[in-house]
């Protein structure tokens, strides 16, 4: 994009230097008429109009000037009316300047060297900044006098343009600031290539007042029309993200400044713009393209430095909040640097760690002498050495919490990480540690107790099969004289019976130690179960067998009823029998004397199942939630209710249904015996069921009844002995 003002030339196309050296009438010149040229001038204004580059002969007395059309291009407007014109005509402006180089060559010959000169000339209709690096040559006449000077010009304008911006932009290198001071640091670069940028004004964008509002501002001011025309443009350059050029009003003096572009502050990738700057543009250079460009990296650089800064910011606030977390977090973390191990950074807990000893700056085995001699420095310098991280679990340390305290024992997890260089160079190492010590002591304790508590088990297994052994021991010899007993009067058929009551007990109580010399087994809920095809009426008869002298002894009535078929039932005869035993067996010790009692089997259709009723003591509803404990008992209320109560053991099938009963504390009158029935019930069919929490119900009688079941399709781990319990007895 050019400058839409200015004209790129205006020197007449008939204007050929070549051209004009003909026509020219040379008489009216200090030269004379160009028939009366010595030779060697003559010569001369061919070299010159034949070089490629721009050149001019200043010669006589007046430095009458003889170019060619390259240096037509430098004089502008002054061409062509500068052929053949002494230099002080021609350049009054400059002539102050480069006259006296000019007379140095005349009077002293050789050869005048001027690099980069800064000579301002009108070219194109405009006072234009310009730079040229020229010599002046000495040119004598044909009498060897020098009578001339030979200028070969060289426009490096471009040049020192071109490297007076690309120091601007290098002074615009954003750097490591805060936003506000980004702009400060932008505009002051600015400010220094006033030739480039006369002026610079900045707006940002306002996301809370969701505005662009005025930021910075440098150079030239601005007339109050324009700086409020300015505003309004820098706005829709914001929403459109599209550069504008304006014109500027002309004010007096030496004002540098003609117009302004304003270009978009580029946010990061995809955001909108963080805002807009306005350049100003020299009435004294051409907005070419390379102008453009250049006031187009100039926006870039300060959009960078502001993105720069805006990151820098986003960095800072995630380093606060890091070092928040650094002194927050409950665990200990340390930084130490160098193969020495020197400590940089700490936390406040690793500080507890070691009793708010001051270790910053000091090498570890220094700021921890008490851990010189323990694994942790052969940790760190393997981790130093190799760059590869240590991790310990519960490692012990001798530590001492404070100056002058004693050593504790203490255990830590903790991690030795090494950090790295940009290289992958070990640089330091990143402790992170936490203490553990009252987790190992409670696991020691613990260990402790298991081992106390399985030390205890074993002697009770061994008191178990100690005794079994010694219950054994008096088996053999009752078995024997049961059976000598039977051979020797074997025509008796009471002594018959007796012994095959004595050897059927013997072996029951056999079977009976043999499951306590398995106790373990039973604890652990190992019991073997042998079910096979029983007679039901089989084993009551064998249970009221056991039972028969207690009930006797107490002058109880027992009454058994059981059908006259055959009852078959899937279980194990031993567990089924030990069930209703100590039915029976409670039932005639908690039942006062001469009272009555019975055994029945109920063939219910649903679920068949023995019932044993008697008659007792009458006990509260609160002691019904403590007999479905192992071997419960109730105890009297302070009104002298008695307790009666039944709880089965449950059988080793684990499907057995126990209902007990017992009295209300409304019964009649306190002390009264009430009947009440406890029993077993089979299951229903196959199906399996979970174990159930016993459920209560009361039904208004005479005595309350409460009932509950439990059932399981797996060996219980405990049994529960039933019993029945009356106040002051055990």
């Amino acid at each position: 994009m050019t400058d839409p003002d200015r004209t790129t030339s205006d020197t007449p196309a008939n204007a050929d230097p070549r051209a004009l050296l003909a026509s020219t009438d040379w008489s009216r010149t200090p030269l004379g008429p160009l028939e009366t040229w010595p030779k060697a001038l003559r010569g001369y204004a061919e070299m010159v109009l034949a070089m490629p580059t721009p050149a001019i002969i200043f010669w006589g007395s007046e430095q009458t000037q003889i170019y060619n059309a390259g240096y037509a291009l430098i004089l502008g407007p002054r061409h062509p009316r500068a052929f053949g014109m002494p230099y002080r005509e021609a350049w009054p402006d400059t002539y102050p300047l480069i006259y006296p180089w000019m007379r140095h060559v005349l009077d002293e010959g050789g050869t005048w060297r001027v690099d980069r000169a800064h000579i301002p000339v009108t070219r194109h209709g405009f006072d234009e900044e310009a730079y040229f690096t020229f010599t002046f040559s000495a040119l004598r006449d044909d009498d060897g006098r020098i009578a001339g000077i030979l200028q070969p010009v060289f426009d490096v304008s471009d040049t020192v343009l071109a490297d007076r911006r690309a120091e601007t932009l290098r002074r615009l290198q954003p750097g490591p600031a805060q936003a506000g001071s980004a702009i400060d640091d932008a505009l002051s670069a600015i400010g220094q290539d006033p030739g480039d940028l006369p002026f610079a004004h900045v707006w940002l964008w306002d996301a809370q007042a969701t505005d662009l509002a005025p930021a910075r501002r440098t150079g030239e001011p601005l007339a109050p029309d324009d700086a409020d025309r300015l505003d309004g443009v820098a706005r829709s350059v914001w929403a459109e993200s599209a550069p504008r050029f304006i014109a500027v009003a002309p004010t007096e003096g030496d004002r540098l400044a003609r117009a302004a572009l304003l270009l978009p502050l580029a946010g990061t990738s995809g955001a909108s713009p963080m805002g807009v700057i306005a350049l100003g543009v020299s009435r004294r250079l051409h907005f070419d393209d390379s102008y453009r460009r250049f006031l187009e990296l100039v926006a870039r650089q300060v959009a960078a430095g502001l993105q720069r800064a805006e990151a820098a910011q986003a960095i800072e606030r995630q380093r606060r909040y890091l070092d928040e977390l650094f002194l927050q977090v409950p665990a200990g973390i340390a930084v130490m640097t160098g193969p020495d191990h020197v400590y940089e950074l700490a936390n406040p807990a690793y500080h507890a760690f070691i009793g708010q000893r001051e270790i910053l700056g000091k090498r570890f085995v220094d700021a921890l002498p008490e851990l010189r001699d323990q694994k942790f420095p052969q940790y760190l310098d393997d981790v130093y050495r190799t760059g590869i991280p240590y991790v310990g679990s519960e490692a012990p340390a001798e530590l001492r919490r404070g100056p002058g305290g004693d050593t504790e024992q203490t255990w830590f997890n903790f991690v030795y990480q090494p950090l790295r260089d940009e290289r992958g160079l070990t640089t330091g190492i990143l402790n992170f540690a936490y203490e553990v010590t009252e987790q190992v002591n409670a696991r020691r304790s613990m260990e402790r107790l298991t081992g106390e508590l399985r030390a205890e088990h074993r002697r009770k297994d061994d008191f178990l099969a100690m005794l079994a052994h010694e219950l054994r021991n008096p088996l053999a010899p009752i078995a024997a004289a049961a059976e000598v007993l039977r051979l020797g009067r074997a025509d008796d058929p009471r002594l018959r019976r007796i012994s095959e009551i004595v050897t059927r007990q013997v072996r029951h109580m056999a079977n009976l130690i043999d499951d306590l010399l398995d106790v373990s087994r039973v604890t652990r809920g190992l019991v073997s179960v042998e079910r096979r095809d029983e007679d039901l009426r089989e084993i009551v008869a064998d249970a009221v067998e056991q039972v028969a002298p207690q009930v006797a002894a107490r002058r109880h009535e027992l009454r058994v009823a059981v059908p006259d078929d055959p009852v078959r039932e899937q279980g194990d005869r031993k567990r089924l029998v030990q069930v209703l035993t100590n039915l029976l067996d409670n039932a005639a010790k908690y039942t006062p004397t001469a009272a009555g009692s019975s055994c029945c089997w109920n063939a219910r259709e649903a679920r068949p199942g023995w019932s044993c009723a008697t008659t007792a003591w009458a006990c509260r509803p609160s002691c019904a939630n403590a007999s479905s404990t192992c071997s419960c008992r109730a105890s009297a209320a302070p009104t002298g209710h008695r307790a009666a109560w039944a709880s089965a053991w449950r059988s080793p099938a684990g499907s057995w249904n126990c209902t007990a009963a017992n009295s209300r504390a409304a019964a009649p009158a306190p002390g009264r015996a009430a009947s009440s029935r406890c029993g077993c019930r089979w299951p229903r069919g196959t199906r399996r069921r979970r174990l159930r929490r016993p459920r209560h119900r009361w039904r208004p009688r005479h005595a309350s009844w409460a009932s509950w079941s439990s059932t399981t399709t797996r060996t219980p781990r405990t049994c529960w002995p039933c019993c029945w319990s009356t106040p002051g007895t055990r």
